[in-house]
């Protein structure tokens, strides 16, 4: 997971990679979006790190901060400071109410999944918290 931020990833960003200091890293040539010069997210997932000359990324692509918040193992909310941190290095400005409703649609999910775990035939994917999780990662969170 690297930051997609100024100077794009192309140019070289200072990115903080799974806990670890800062470092910049690049976006491989042959990378699909080594050409790409905006990103519509501030941040990228990445399959690929390798270091030649430099660290670069391959096979990467944007990802949401729900996505994000989803996937990750420590949610810290800062209500003061209007923050929440994720695994304690991804840090996003939202509102408290936000990480309570997606840390409560996780433990749905994750309850969810445990009894798709123990009953493989049950059919989850009509159930009102996987709609509720797929129209939070179409949307952006901004359902109506």
């Amino acid at each position: 997971l690297v930051r997609a931020t100024a100077p794009a990833p192309k140019e070289g960003a200072e990115t903080p990679a799974h806990g670890r200091p800062t470092e910049r890293v690049f976006l491989h040539p042959s990378s699909v979006n080594f050409d790409n010069r905006k990103y519509g997210r501030d941040w990228l997932v990445y399959h690929d790190m390798v270091k030649t000359s430099k660290v670069f990324i391959r096979d990467c692509t944007e990802v949401s901060p729900y996505a994000l918040l989803l996937a990750a193992q420590d949610v810290d909310v800062q209500p003061a400071q209007g923050r929440i941190v994720l695994d304690q290095w991804i840090r996003l400005s939202a509102p408290a109410r936000i990480a309570t409703l997606v840390g409560a649609l996780k433990v749905k999910v994750a309850e969810l999944l445990s009894q798709k775990l123990e009953a493989p035939h049950l059919d989850i994917s009509g159930t009102e918290e996987v709609q509720a999780l797929l129209k939070v990662l179409q949307t952006d969170g901004m359902c109506v």
